[in-house]
C-alpha cells in the first residue's frame, strides 16, 4: 500500500511541476484507452511540448491496474510516453514510444517484481479544434522484458481533449 501512495505522491509532483505556460497553452488529451501502450485499459494524460500548439512533441503518463478483473494477483502499471503528433488540423497521424513500467505485488510468484513493456506506436488522432470529445486509434506491438513475449495489437482511446 505504501508502493501505490509513493507513485501518486510521484505522478502528482511531475504533474506540478510541468511549466504554468505549458499547461496553460498546450493541447490537452485525458483519455481511456484500451489495448495499445498501456497494455488492457489504461486512463491517461497526453499534453503537447510547444505553447500554442496542436502538434509536434507531446508526452503522455498514465496508469493501468488488473484488478479489475477480478484477479487476487494484480498488477499496477504506468506508462510513459513521448509522442509526435503530425497534423494541424482535427485529424493527426500520431507516432511515438511507450514504456509501461509494472509494479508486481508480493502476493504473486508467477512474475518478476519489476518488469517493462516497450511499445513503439503508429496511429490516427482526431481531436476537436478547441475542446471536446476525441479518440486515436494504434497500431501497437509489445516487447516484454519478462518472457521475451512479443504481442501485437491495435489499441482504440476515447477521451477529452481542450486547450
Amino acid at each position: 500500500m505504501e508502493l501505490r501512495k509513493s507513485v501518486c505522491l510521484l505522478i502528482i509532483l511531475v504533474g506540478l511541476s510541468l511549466p504554468r505556460e505549458v499547461l496553460a497553452q498546450s493541447q490537452k488529451f485525458v483519455f481511456v484507452e484500451a489495448l495499445g501502450g498501456g497494455l488492457l485499459a489504461s486512463a491517461n494524460f497526453d499534453l503537447r511540448f510547444k505553447n500554442d500548439a496542436r502538434d509536434g512533441f507531446g508526452a503522455r503518463i498514465g496508469y493501468t491496474n488488473t484488478g479489475f478483473l477480478g484477479d487476487d494477483e494484480w498488477i499496477s502499471a504506468f506508462p510513459l510516453g513521448i509522442n509526435y503528433l503530425y497534423g494541424k488540423g482535427r485529424s493527426g497521424l500520431l507516432l511515438g514510444f511507450t514504456t509501461t513500467f509494472a509494479i508486481i505485488p508480493d502476493n504473486t510468484t508467477a512474475w518478476d517484481y519489476r518488469s517493462a513493456v516497450y511499445a513503439p506506436e503508429i496511429g490516427y488522432r482526431f481531436r476537436p479544434m478547441e475542446r471536446g470529445v476525441g479518440f486515436q486509434v494504434t497500431w501497437t506491438p509489445l516487447f516484454n522484458t519478462i518472457d521475451g513475449t512479443k504481442t501485437t495489437w491495435f489499441g482504440v482511446c476515447v477521451g477529452y481533449a481542450w486547450k
